[in-house]
């Protein structure tokens, strides 16, 4: 049996030619690689982990400081939730470089649990393309404006609206239930689409067609892992 490799594209004016995606900048992130693989180190990808964790870990990083006893509503609090934010962002950065591979550290994101305040989950990249949080807040978005719709239709104030503003707001009603239902076509068509390519892959590699180089493929094919959340008084080492 023919055994294919799998080489890594060289980094070239060719092969970023060829290619139909553009380069990653080099400078992306590149103040928060270390950062990126000592959070790595500490919390692998599938790790369930709360703000106080992440607060405690960046504050042992020197990242920033946790305001110890202050009021959730204080200057100091807010200020290092902002802190919390564009430290996340500024690690995901880095984490979601392809030099991560060169380090022998796969890429991942560190993501909010959607509907878990206070919950961040360590995910490798598939795994939040196929989570397509964007369509769903999207859908969310329609449903809501669909509702501020409706409400005006069935409101006294729809007796009052000029005939050509009511033509506009039946208009709208339809459209969003329209737009509603192509976003679950499409979203539906990705994550077939996406299925599909997994399922290829990891035949291709179970069958010895593919010998996976780094761990782009091996992510990519991995189930998923459902994890619980971290104990809040749990120890670890940074």
């Amino acid at each position: 049996m023919e055994i294919i490799p799998v080489v890594p594209a060289r980094a070239s004016a060719d092969s970023a030619s060829a290619s139909p995606w553009p380069k990653a900048n080099p400078r992306r992130g590149l103040s928060y690689m270390d950062h990126a693989l000592t959070f790595q180190a500490a919390f692998p990808i599938g790790t369930v982990l709360t703000d106080a964790h992440f607060d405690r870990w960046a504050s042992q990083q020197g990242l920033y400081s946790y305001p110890e006893g202050a009021p959730k509503k204080s200057d100091a609090w807010k200020a290092m939730l902002q802190r919390r934010h564009e430290t996340r962002t500024n690690i995901n950065k880095a984490a979601m470089h392809p030099d991560m591979n060169a380090y022998g550290a796969g890429a991942y994101e560190i993501a909010a649990i959607p509907q878990k305040q206070g919950l961040f989950r360590v995910q490798a990249p598939h795994e939040s393309i196929e989570q397509l949080q964007v369509a769903r807040k999207l859908t969310s978005l329609l449903a809501t404006k669909r509702k501020q719709i409706n409400y005006l239709l069935q409101s006294q104030d729809w007796a009052v609206v000029p005939p050509y503003e009511r033509v506009l707001g039946e208009e709208l009603f339809y459209n969003v239930k329209h737009l509603e239902r192509r976003i679950m076509l499409d979203t539906q068509e990705f994550h077939d689409q996406f299925q599909r390519l997994v399922g290829r892959l990891s035949k291709a590699v179970e069958g010895g067609k593919i010998t996976p180089v780094d761990d782009g493929i091996k992510q990519l094919v991995a189930p998923t892992i459902v994890d619980g959340p971290l104990n809040p008084n749990e120890e670890y080492m940074c």
